[in-house]
């Protein structure tokens, strides 16, 4: 899929999925986003956001610590909630923005959030004013414990904040939270940041491990177990190296990619929905939504277990173990991760599409769940519009990974630093350890690389990149990839690939003996 993903541009086939489900299928709401789209890559994106909106609403509702409300599933035997992460990117002007109005399903609770809040706050203040006020009587007498200032709370957890706001965000909510964001580029600058990586916050809460935070100087410490958070981004190819310069922390693997097809540029027609706007649309199927979050809530410390079929199984066991197989051989061991997290991928979807169906049962005389009621079991149409979904964007993680396996092989790509394969290949083969000149030019003559050459590329390795540190006449040692202070090394960092470098001038020493350049 890896092989065919760097060529195909054909998204008619297994690069889509909307063109593959039967609309009658799909529950309700699901349905009214296929009325309300035209063509199938946007009917893909939508959906993709709703449902990533719907898996982290899913599992916020909060009960006991022990016990979180809402749904969760026994996987590999673990509990695992619904919510899901995910990225589509495109080139720019490719309508991703369109992908807030999905932010609108989840602006009832919000607003509700907000209300709430100013409610308790009005209370606060009138209750410290009574408070201060003892304070200045002359009989002050036991004037008890000051008032607890709420905290306030919202669905949406910022992409721009700090870490120890991201801990705050989803404390304060009890251990869930909505983080939808729309540029990319915002999550990574933060993660790339010493005060706002959040990192690993971000591994850990996709497999519901314990994230905890301790700050000495603000008397706070955080622990929250089975934290439950989605993460929606859309960005363009371009800035997905800075969200993953490498796939060793095991970030990457956790994400579900959709890449847009590209098309012939064309005017699209802006007069063509003349009746109630989208985001008016989305709103009214969050209030919907807010129905289903409250019927959750109110099953606090008695969750509702999501369980398949045996003949869902067999067939989940077996599609999954299909495609371990097929991408073990073209994309190699690495690859596993990815096959393993879009498997867990799988079974979240299909979770949260039954709950989808359950909300339209929903009557005023009847909640979502019957109150002795503790397990739902997966529907057929469900289960298959999940694998559905999933095995489209295991065609677009494959297309990714190829890309960015590739990319990554620089070891100075999250620098900015492009080298040459022929560059990359001198490197690795230069010692870590003190080398003398003669050592690095034997090595380039290896490489069918001519002594000018080799020379020129050295002063660029030290100058220009920072990743040759000069140690003592004729003598070099390998800067640390990554390290901040590469770039100080030698002089101004440049560009390579069709870009001039620029030199401070410095010429390598080897041992007294004038060296050529070009």
């Amino acid at each position: 899929m890896g092989q065919v993903g760097q060529t195909c541009k054909d998204f008619s086939n297994g690069y889509t999925f909307s063109d593959k489900l039967d609309t009658e299928d799909l529950p309700p709401i699901l349905n009214r986003i296929m009325q309300l789209h035209d063509d199938v890559v946007s009917r893909d994106k939508m959906l993709i956001g709703t449902l990533n909106i719907v898996s982290g609403l899913i599992g916020a509702a909060s009960g006991t610590p022990d016990m979180p409300s809402g749904v969760y599933g026994l996987y590999d035997g673990r509990k695992v909630y619904a919510p899901l992460y995910n990225i589509l990117f495109a080139n720019a002007g490719s309508s991703k923005g369109d992908l807030n109005f999905c932010r609108q399903l989840a602006k009832p609770l919000k607003d509700e959030m907000r209300r709430e809040y100013e409610g308790k706050k009005m209370e606060y203040e009138r209750l410290m004013a009574a408070y201060e006020a003892k304070r200045k009587q002359k009989d002050k007498g036991d004037r008890g414990e000051p008032p607890v200032e709420p905290v306030f709370r919202t669905p949406f957890v910022p992409g721009n904040s700090s870490s120890s706001a991201v801990y705050r965000a989803i404390d304060a909510n009890g251990g869930w939270g909505l983080m939808f964001e729309t540029e990319a580029d915002t999550v990574s600058a933060m993660i790339s940041s010493d005060y706002g990586n959040y990192s690993d916050l971000m591994r850990k809460a996709f497999h519901h491990e314990t994230i905890s935070m301790n700050r000495v100087s603000e008397k706070l410490h955080i622990d929250v177990d089975s934290p439950r958070l989605s993460v929606m981004l859309t960005c363009t190819p371009g800035q997905l190296q800075p969200l993953f310069p490498n796939w060793e922390n095991g970030l990457g693997s956790r994400f579900f990619f959709y890449q847009f097809p590209e098309e012939e540029p064309h005017f699209n027609n802006v007069f063509a929905r003349n009746t109630r706007p989208l985001d008016e649309e989305y709103h009214k199927m969050g209030e919907s939504l807010l129905k289903l979050y409250h019927a959750l809530e109110e099953r606090k410390g008695r969750p509702v277990q999501f369980v398949m079929s045996s003949n869902q199984q067999e067939s989940f066991l077996a599609s999954f173990q299909e495609m371990l197989k097929d991408q073990y051989e073209m994309l190699g061991s690495e690859y596993k991760a990815f096959v393993y997290r879009l498997a867990l991928g799988g079974f979240r979807y299909a979770m949260v599409l039954s709950t989808l169906r359950r909300l339209a049962t929903m009557t005023d005389l009847g909640g979502i769940f019957q109150p002795e009621e503790s397990a739902m079991v997966c529907d057929d149409r469900d289960f298959a519009t999940a694998m559905t979904i999933v095995e489209t964007l295991a065609n677009h993680t494959a297309r990714v990974y190829t890309r960015l396996a590739k990319e990554t092989e620089n070891p100075f790509a999250d620098k900015g630093i492009k080298l040459t394969p022929e560059e990359i290949k001198i490197y690795r083969r230069l010692p870590d350890a003190e080398f003398k000149a003669s050592d690095y030019i034997a090595i380039a003559k290896e490489q069918n690389v001519s002594r000018t050459s080799a020379y020129r590329l050295i002063n660029l390795f030290c100058n220009a990149y920072g990743i040759i540190t000069p140690t003592r006449r004729g003598y070099y040692r390998k800067t640390a990839a990554g390290n901040d202070d590469a770039s100080k090394s030698g002089g101004t960092k440049a560009k390579h690939g069709g870009t001039e470098a620029q030199s401070s001038g410095t010429e390598p020493q080897s041992g007294g003996t004038e060296n050529e350049s070009n």
